[in-house]
């Protein structure tokens, strides 16, 4: 039984025209979550922790690093196809995942942390797919049935 008040994350919606296409980043929805933690994993942090410090040489200095994980995470946080993204120039790529970063940073900073604690207990899958631990990682004998858990993110 779940007691207490939860404060919410009012939703914030950013729009931009990039190449002629109005792209509205809009905060993550539940089933877009998994893919962007799993193609950011690692990175989260320090995309978060320099949200309001990053700017465009840093992005790009990311990509460097990070940049098929940054590529696809954008297209999922923009909900604009892969091949779109990918096509872009490194400055628009780099302002769209500051953006996605901007308006998902509330999400990241106060809702993930606390997701990853209290999930192995009431969704198994979800947690292992964005990285908590599970119960059933305690216990070798118990064995997923084939096709079970996340499937990969299409974008």
């Amino acid at each position: 039984v779940m007691t207490g008040t939860i404060e919410f994350v009012t939703p914030v919606a950013r729009t931009l025209t990039v190449e002629g296409v109005e792209v509205v980043v809009t905060p993550l929805r539940v089933k877009e979550v998994p893919g962007v933690v799993r193609h950011l994993d690692g990175l989260l942090a320090s995309l978060v922790y320099e949200a309001g410090s990053m700017d465009v040489p840093r992005m790009i200095a990311m990509m460097g690093d990070h940049g098929d994980a940054i590529i696809a995470a954008t297209a999922i946080c923009i909900r604009q196809p892969l091949a779109w993204v990918e096509q872009l120039l490194p400055d628009r790529l780099a302002v769209l995942a500051m953006l996605a970063v901007e308006v998902n940073a509330d999400f990241f900073t106060r809702a993930l942390p606390g997701l990853k604690a209290a999930l192995p207990q009431l969704v198994p899958e979800l947690a292992k797919a964005i990285g908590a631990h599970t119960p059933q990682q305690d216990r070798p004998d118990q064995v997923n049935p084939a096709g079970s858990g996340p499937t990969p993110s299409t974008v």
